[in-house]
């Protein structure tokens, strides 16, 4: 199943998800179902899936969960814009920012 990844950095990582291809009714129910037993809220008015955490660990977690289980598009936002491959640069960047707290 392929999703777009948004994810920006401002003092919390948000990382938003949305579907990037037409499935079934049943796809879409198993997905939604997926990501709330993931910790993702569904929004309604943008059809995505949104996650906020502050934690380090976590973000790198959820971003390696989306990697396992999706293929992924993506963007990532910090000081400077990041692909979704270089998405362990952009959790070091929100490491070091938050270890400097």
């Amino acid at each position: 199943m392929k999703v777009d990844v948004d994810c920006t950095m401002n003092g919390e990582a948000e990382i938003s998800i949305s579907l990037l291809e037409r499935v079934s009714r049943e796809e879409f129910e198993e997905f939604t179902e997926l990501m709330r037993r993931e910790g993702f809220e569904y929004d309604h008015y943008d059809h995505s899936n949104s996650f906020t955490t502050d934690n380090p660990r976590m973000l790198k977690a959820m971003l390696e969960f989306l990697d396992k289980e999706f293929e992924v598009s993506g963007t990532l936002r910090g000081t400077k814009k990041y692909t979704w491959d270089e998405r362990d640069a952009f959790v070091k960047e929100f490491t070091d920012l938050h270890s400097g707290q």
